[in-house]
């Protein structure tokens, strides 16, 4: 269930970044204060620098591919 809600708030969230920018509009500093706004919204925590990294990278990923949907 913590999942599926999860994925629910990551799609609510691109969505709405997403009607203010377009893919091409992804930059850092907008997709690391979204990450941090889901890390603290969901209660995250990471164990190394490097695992925070690789879940930034998947958040970015994911909100490219929400991006890409939504022009389609």
């Amino acid at each position: 269930m913590k999942t599926i809600l999860g994925v629910a708030m990551l799609a609510a969230i691109a969505g709405v970044f997403i009607m203010t920018r377009t893919a091409d509009q992804l930059d850092d500093d907008s997709v690391s204060r979204m990450f941090e706004d889901f890390i603290m919204y969901n209660r995250r925590s990471y164990a190394t620098v490097s695992e925070y990294k690789y879940r930034l990278g998947v958040f970015k990923q994911n909100l490219q591919i929400a991006a890409q949907i939504q022009a389609d």
